[in-house]
């Protein structure tokens, strides 16, 4: 029997009266929600910026986490912000009350919108697997992220970035009339990013910085570039309707012919059928007996195969993770990568005592095993290198909040009371099924009680006496900061990510040195999927920022 597909059941032209009769449903959708739920209207926060939009403007067309470290300022940890049609939103930085919602990720999960986007562009992977299937993934998984795994990926991380080193000094030197050249530093963390990334994941050669071309590299960098995200009220609204709708009304808006959706499933079917190719290729290696490479995918397939068969992954969920991690680490660390080169250019004495720590520890290692690469377990006894890190990540957290839904009725507990208006205060806060709760990240990381009074400035000497980390109570997998999240749904990557930025920071700053350009335009940080940088004023050049970077002289490390 056939199935018919919506597109055939609804005529192209009732997709304007579709649209209309979906807005209607979502107004009475919100409204009727809306008088079931507890209020939270007693939360101190902003006014509506705008009668429709609520403050979905200034949070989203402003620069990334710009609005909610004003209102952090002005209303404390705890605030509400309004979105579409009135609806509340409750954004928290305290971190008690952050700690609550990510350990108890079976009540607070992610939104729907959200949720439906990365399966429809992943797959079951582990961000969208229920409590079980999520359990099961990462227990399989877990292991592959291990620092004995992480070691014999060191060799993967320089070759690539000292790839990089190498096309650089072949720009800078075609250049003859300068001794320096002005670069888009974005498009070379990103390009050594995925090339790291690409090999270090399944043994796929991008050859990003050979401009090789490469189907799947053209995919993922067009979805990164399709990520800009919401430049318009209209996109703004219809993500937000997509959040409100039921979730089988959004199933349904997915098989429309919307060129964004288009795209995500064409995206899938390429990124899903490379990394099914690629796995088929390791199966048939182990079965063969061959020991097979130290790559995650095969390391994942070989803990796979040692589980109990109840408790293995799919070979679709394994394709899920291998592609999500590809993605999703070349980009975050690649915005991370240029965020910290760029502060580096602003702090030339910061980027010299780096350098200098840099070169000594060449020095130790190429007297203690004639080879002027740093050992492994070097990388985290450098403080300055480690200290620029931290910093970068707590001034420029790449993602910058995140977004939750209750899922039950729950009580938030508070780490210091929440005052309101009428003089009274509150040390928890009850939320009812469906109250969204944001993760306000920028907020958290700029807050004087954790991170020190001068907290809008970088400055990576706060790192440096330890007493960051000694602070109890707090969140994150790494020194107090949760740019990886907390709790059960931590990225599971988050050692991989630090061990590649640490490689890349070491070898450019051995090689070259960064400066602010001529003509210097500043940098924005323009939230789209995560924060990125631009241009200020010009959005259409997509991510880019330029630095003045030129060879340093000769260094023998001796």
């Amino acid at each position: 029997m056939r199935t018919w597909t919506l597109l055939e059941i609804i005529p192209q032209a009732s997709f304007l009266q579709l649209t209309v009769a979906f807005a209607t449903v979502c107004c009475f959708h919100v409204l009727y929600a809306r008088h079931k739920r507890i209020s939270i209207s007693y939360v101190p926060g902003p006014e509506k910026s705008d009668p429709f939009f609520g403050n979905l403007t200034d949070l989203y067309f402003k620069e990334a986490g710009e609005s909610q470290i004003r209102w952090q300022e002005e209303y404390g940890q705890v605030f509400k912000v309004y979105g579409l049609l009135g609806e509340e939103y409750l954004m928290i930085s305290d971190p008690k009350a952050i700690q609550h919602v990510y350990t108890n990720s079976h009540s607070f999960v992610l939104q729907k919108h959200t949720r439906n986007l990365l399966r429809m562009l992943f797959g079951p992977t582990l961000g969208v697997a229920d409590v079980d299937d999520h359990r099961r993934q990462r227990r399989v998984m877990q292991p592959a992220f291990g620092f004995s795994h992480l070691r014999n990926l060191l060799p993967v991380f320089i070759r690539h970035t000292q790839k990089l080193v190498q096309v650089l000094k072949q720009e800078i030197a075609g250049d003859s009339d300068r001794q320096s050249l002005k670069i888009d530093v974005y498009d070379y963390t990103s390009r050594v990013t995925l090339d790291i990334t690409g090999d270090a994941a399944f043994e796929h050669q991008f050859g990003a910085l050979d401009n090789k071309q490469d189907k799947l590299k053209a995919v993922m960098r067009k979805l990164e570039a399709q990520s800009l995200g919401n430049d318009s009220k209209y996109q703004l609204f219809a993500t937000f309707v997509a959040e409100l709708l039921p979730e089988t009304i959004t199933q349904m808006i997915h098989q429309l012919p919307i060129k964004k959706y288009k795209y995500i499933s064409q995206t899938r079917d390429t990124i899903t059928g490379i990394a099914a190719e690629v796995m088929a290729e390791k199966q048939d290696e182990m079965k063969k007996g061959l020991e097979g490479g130290k790559d995650l995918m095969s390391l994942l397939l070989r803990a796979n195969a040692r589980e109990d068969p109840q408790r293995r992954m799919s070979d679709e969920e394994i394709t899920s993770g291998i592609t999500t991690i590809t993605f999703a680490g070349y980009t975050t660390t690649a915005s991370t990568l240029a965020f910290a080169l760029w502060e580096l250019a602003k702090n030339p004495e910061i980027q010299g005592r780096l350098r200098e720590e840099i070169l000594q520890a060449k020095r130790d290692a190429l007297k203690s095993t004639s080879i002027d690469e740093i050992p492994f377990s070097h990388y985290e006894k450098m403080p300055l290198l480690t200290a620029l890190i931290k910093e970068t990540l707590r001034i420029h957290p790449v993602v910058f909040t995140r977004a939750r839904q209750a899922v039950e009725d729950e009580v938030i507990p508070l780490s210091e009371p929440l005052k309101l208006p009428s003089g009274n205060s509150m040390t928890e806060i009850p939320v009812s099924k469906g109250q969204n709760v944001w993760i306000n990240i920028s907020g958290y990381n700029r807050l004087p009680r954790v991170f020190g009074n001068n907290v809008h400035d970088f400055d990576i000497d706060r790192w440096l006496d330890n007493k960051l980390d000694d602070i109890p109570g707090l969140v994150g997998v790494y020194s107090n900061l949760i740019s990886f999240g907390h709790g059960p749904h931590a990225c599971i990557g988050w050692r991989f990510s630090l061990l590649e930025a640490q490689t890349v920071i070491v070898e450019l700053l051995s090689n070259f040195e960064f400066r602010l350009p001529e003509n210097y335009k500043g940098v924005r940080r323009t939230g789209a999927a995560t924060m990125i940088p631009t241009i200020p004023g010009d959005r259409g050049a997509g991510t880019r920022l330029d630095l003045e970077i030129s060879t340093l002289p000769d260094c023998k490390h001796s």
